[in-house]
């Protein structure tokens, strides 16, 4: 069984990736090919496959009009950020 695997857009950006043994999944979301959200859960898994997943974290990123990282906020699954 691989430990690792994941996908991604057509444009090369990955948008989900599963640690098999750790037993989390990260999602990532873009906007004009800059990272805006990336999200951590712990899931249960049956063989390779996603049965279950519990929301752990959520990281939002700002960019200014020019496309730097101007904000990077942390918030867990009942909305408290993490700093």
């Amino acid at each position: 069984m691989r430990s690792f695997s994941a996908s991604a857009e057509e444009d090369g950006n990955i948008v989900r990736s599963i640690d098999i043994y750790g037993k989390k999944e990260y999602n990532y979301e873009y906007e004009e090919g800059r990272i805006v959200r990336a999200a951590e859960c712990d899931i249960e898994l049956s063989g390779e496959v996603v049965t279950d997943k519990d929301m752990i974290s959520t990281i939002k990123y700002k960019y200014d009009s020019e496309g730097n990282l101007i904000s990077k906020d942390a918030e867990d699954k009942n909305g408290i950020f993490l700093y």
